[in-house]
């Protein structure tokens, strides 16, 4: 399992978990209002609430994971930008090496 699926594992997670949580919120909360200790108004204000917070949370855990994968991505993979670079530098060593053995392959015809 590479960082990647770790990451993913845990932001899935995290994500299940507040909506376990949030559902059994909810669900505590119809039982309050089903034996009246509290009345249906602020029961509904209370699950709205309840339902906001949760997104809430299912947001900021997400957008954790993104800025999270992000940061793997730019750390572990190059961009095409620097790679064309790395292909550029390559290519130059390449002509020089090809340039001194031309050079050396020379030399060694004339001292014979």
């Amino acid at each position: 399992m590479d960082e990647f699926d770790k990451a993913r594992d845990l932001g899935l997670i995290g994500l299940g978990l507040l909506a376990v949580s949030t559902s059994k919120l909810v669900s505590k909360v119809d039982d309050m209002i089903a034996k009246n200790q509290v009345n249906k108004k602020e029961g509904q204000k209370l699950i709205k609430t309840l339902k906001q917070e949760g997104e809430n949370r299912r947001m900021e855990v997400e957008n954790l994971v993104k800025n999270e994968l992000k940061d793997f991505y730019k750390n572990v993979f190059v961009s095409r930008k620097d790679f064309e670079k790395l292909e550029k530098k390559i290519e130059a060593i390449e002509k020089k090496i090809e340039k001194n053995l031309g050079k050396n392959l020379n030399s060694k015809k004339r001292k014979k």
